[in-house]
């Protein structure tokens, strides 16, 4: 892939993901009922994080393929937009695994 560009902002937009996970994981507190059990509060958090992490590769999927649009063989476009996201969910995924880790370590264990 011959687009420095591409790969840059693509590398921008994983770093907004996993912030506004981070900034969300502080935030759930809020929907989490008080008299939740700490099992149900890593599901419904996890729950929320990974519904979060859909929205927001869909939008970078959705840019990426705006951004591609200008190529001129449409397989090619749909293979690198899909290449890009299948790393971007990796790499989501294992934020949101660490997340939820760190939050609540001592109920996993």
């Amino acid at each position: 892939m011959k687009r420095p560009v591409y790969k840059i902002f693509n590398f921008i937009y994983q770093i907004i993901i996993l912030w506004g996970l981070f900034i969300a994981n502080i935030f759930n507190e809020l929907i989490v009922p008080k008299n939740t059990s700490d099992a149900g509060k890593l599901c419904i958090k996890t729950a929320a994080l990974l519904f979060e992490a859909t929205i927001l590769l869909l939008i970078v999927y959705g840019i990426n393929q705006a951004v591609l649009s200008d190529t001129e063989n449409k397989n090619n476009q749909k293979e690198i937009a899909n290449q890009t996201a299948k790393r971007q969910i990796i790499v989501t995924v294992c934020f949101i695994i660490f997340v939820v880790y760190a939050s609540f370590k001592d109920v996993i264990l």
